[in-house]
């Protein structure tokens, strides 16, 4: 058995790592740093899954709405999803569509309302409570290939010689959404507001001329149409570590939401679940042959590779990941 893990939102700065990472023991992800022969990563989990499956382009929205499982008519689509602006030091910030609850019947009651402005631009699909698509029937604008959580709203704005009426619209959208009947509700039940919709990920389907993985574990849609576009046998994560035959790709997002939130309990938690039911069953199985692990963050990338050479290693000592990280110009040094 063959695992390749894609974790994003790993690496934090080294000051950030050190403080969060306090008495939090962690024998298996240490073990992997301090044996395993270290790559040179792809910069983003994008260009890592561009180059696995040889896509000839990427494009998040046709990919998610193949992973839900919806059919392709060869359209050029929009995620649209919507979203919860916070307020910030100085700007409002991107909130995580995850943390919105939003239940079907809310969602489906917005998108009664909105639909009709877009449409002069498209056909605004309800794909589920958290996941809508724009068709285009006009030219895109610039929009971010990725969801921006955590970012100023500012990255929300449409871009390039198109964005003008583009930007008017999302305008009529924050207008129409603040005095909703369905805000007001979640206002008085003290629930965040939906006040946006969030452009991004444009494009027509993408072709894989790749397949990297027998098996592919997600719990995100678009990777999920990654799977379903290299025919690989796709699934929700397990729970925990569960073998698999031959080549197995896990990808853990548990700790996407908490980095870009800078929620530094969460995200501590998340990997701990991270060590404990993945990373320590898989280091630790006979079944396992060999474990590469790719992952991202502010602090740049990691690729490790851990096959049966690297596991006789034993006077490799485990290598702390803040100890991976270099520090930053601004960050304080301890002593």
């Amino acid at each position: 058995m063959r695992i390749t893990f894609v974790i994003p939102g790993l690496l934090w700065p080294r000051q950030a790592l050190l403080d969060t990472l306090t008495d939090l023991p962690l024998p298996a992800l240490e073990s992997l740093l301090g044996r395993a022969r270290h790559g040179t990563p792809p910069p983003s989990p994008q260009h890592y899954w561009q180059s696995a499956f040889s896509l000839d382009r990427w494009a998040a929205a046709p990919l998610r709405r193949l992973g839900l499982g919806l059919e392709d008519d060869g359209r050029t689509w929009l995620c649209a999803d919507p979203v919860h602006l916070q307020l910030g030091r100085q700007s409002a910030l991107l909130g995580d569509p995850a943390d919105l609850a939003l239940e079907f019947e809310e969602a489906r009651q917005l998108h009664a309302s909105l639909a009709p402005l877009f449409d002069s631009m498209g056909e605004l699909c309800f794909d589920g409570p958290n996941t809508w698509h724009l068709a285009l029937s006009a030219p895109p604008p610039q929009v971010p290939e990725q969801l921006p959580v955590g970012a100023s709203a500012v990255a929300l704005l449409p871009e390039g010689p198109t964005a003008r009426p583009w930007r008017r619209l999302l305008n009529e959208v924050q207008m129409s959404l603040h005095g909703h009947q369905v805000n007001q509700l979640r206002t008085a039940a003290g629930k965040p507001t939906i006040d946006s919709l969030a452009l991004w990920g444009a494009g027509s389907r993408p072709q894989a001329r790749r397949r990297p993985f027998n098996h592919l574990w997600s719990d995100d849609p678009l990777i999920w149409g990654l799977g379903h576009l290299g025919n690989i046998a796709t699934r929700n994560l397990p729970a925990s570590f569960e073998t698999a035959r031959r080549a197995v790709c896990i990808h853990y997002d548990g700790l996407i939401g908490p980095s870009r939130l800078h929620d530094a309990m969460a995200w501590r938690e998340a990997l701990a679940r991270l060590e404990s039911q993945w990373l320590a069953p898989a280091l630790h199985h006979r079944a396992v042959d060999s474990i590469e692990l790719l992952a991202w963050g502010e602090a740049g990338a990691i690729q490790l590779t851990l096959d049966a050479w690297q596991r006789r290693k034993f006077w490799r000592h485990p290598l702390p990941l803040a100890e991976l990280v270099i520090p930053q110009a601004d960050e304080p040094q301890r002593s």
